[in-house]
C-alpha cells in the first residue's frame, strides 16, 4: 500500500531471509548494501545517528550485524556483512558462508536422488565424478567460488561401504569490503 510503519528490529531477520533468497548469486557481498525494503531507522531522541562509525566497526568486529542510516545514499545500509563467528575471516563474512553452504547443499541435492537406488560401481563413481566436476565448474563460472576450487576425492566411503564420499577444497571469494588509499606526495 506504500504505507510505512515502525516495527521492532527483529523483523530485520525476516527481511534478511527474504533478501538472501532473492539474490541471484549467494556469493554477493552485502557490506554497504542499500536495503530498500527498510526505509528508515529511528534513533533515540530523534537523532540522525546514534553510534559513531568507529563504534559500528567495533560492533561488526564482534559479530553483530548492524544496519545504519547512510545520509549519502539516503537509505538504510548493511554496515558489514558479518556472522557471529569471528575466529577466521572465512567464517566471519556472510557471503563466504552462504557460498560454501550453497555448494554443499546443491551437491547434496544433486546426488541424493541416487542414494538407495543405484549400486556403487566403478561406472557410477566415474559418471558421478564427471557430474561433480561439471557442477564445480559451473559454480566457478557463476562466480560463487574461486577458480582454484577442486575436488580432491570422490568415491566409496572407506568407513561406510554403503556411502559415497566427496571432498572438495573450496576457494571462497573474498568480498571487496574495504579500501585503503596511500598517497605519496613529492
Amino acid at each position: 500500500t506504500g504505507d510505512t510503519m515502525p516495527v521492532a528490529g527483529y523483523y530485520q531477520t525476516a527481511a534478511y531471509a527474504g533478501l538472501v533468497q532473492s539474490l541471484n548469486n549467494q556469493a554477493t557481498p552485502l557490506t554497504h548494501y542499500q536495503w530498500d525494503s527498510i526505509t528508515g531507522i529511528r534513533y533515540p531522541n530523534g537523532q540522525s545517528s546514534f553510534y559513531s562509525a568507529t563504534s559500528l566497526d567495533k560492533m561488526a568486529a564482534a559479530g553483530i550485524w548492524v544496519h545504519a542510516w547512510d545520509p549519502q545514499s539516503n537509505s538504510v545500509i548493511v554496515w558489514d556483512q558479518v556472522t557471529t563467528d569471528t575466529s577466521r575471516i572465512e567464517k566471519s563474512q556472510d557471503s563466504m558462508i552462504r557460498s560454501a553452504d550453497y555448494v554443499a547443499i546443491d551437491l547434496h541435492n544433486t546426488f541424493k536422488p541416487k542414494m538407495g537406488r543405484v549400486n556403487i560401481t566403478p561406472e557410477f563413481i566415474q559418471n558421478a565424478t564427471v557430474l561433480a566436476q561439471s557442477k564445480l565448474s559451473g559454480y566457478v563460472n557463476d562466480e560463487i567460488i574461486g577458480s582454484t576450487s577442486k575436488m580432491t576425492y570422490f568415491g566409496q566411503d572407506p568407513k561406510d561401504p554403503m556411502g559415497i564420499l566427496m571432498s572438495v577444497d573450496l576457494d571462497l571469494l573474498y568480498p571487496a569490503a574495504r579500501m585503503t588509499i596511500t598517497l605519496y606526495i613529492k
